[in-house]
């Protein structure tokens, strides 16, 4: 009789332990995450075939993300220096950037993409180029 008791203290105490669990957010997609708030780019970085940094430049440049695929980048004065359209491929792994008087987009790996880190890649030849932003 006294294990029938505890068994049925234990099952009655089964949805309250449940209850307790905290429900898991959906992560935000890369979209959600590119278009939420200005990226500020502040640096750059350029590699050799080998792999051996050859330059980094410090930038103080904002870059946004429009929710209708355009963007825009401001140069460190607050002037727009460069817009044009923007979309994710490669099942978001990639970001194309079409500027506005080309007539064929940038391909750029995406590295790191979270709240509040992104950078982003792209090869030209042997030199590679890497691009820092942060919120």
């Amino acid at each position: 009789m006294k294990k029938f008791v505890v068994l049925l203290l234990a099952l009655a105490l089964i949805p309250s332990i449940q209850s307790c669990k905290k429900k898991e957010e959906p992560k935000p997609s890369a979209k959600e995450l590119l278009t939420q708030d200005a990226w500020y780019h502040f640096k750059n970085e350029t590699y050799d075939s080998n792999g051996n940094l050859t330059n980094s430049q410090t930038r103080n440049n904002k870059m946004v993300f429009a929710p209708s695929n355009d963007y825009y980048y401001y140069n460190n004065t607050g002037q727009i220096s460069e817009y044009g359209t923007w979309r994710l491929t490669d099942n978001d792994t990639k970001i194309e950037m079409l500027e506005h008087s080309d007539t064929q987009a940038a391909s750029f790996n995406i590295d790191k993409l979270t709240e509040s880190e992104f950078t982003i890649s792209i090869a030209f030849g042997s030199v590679k180029y890497v691009l820092y932003f942060k919120r």
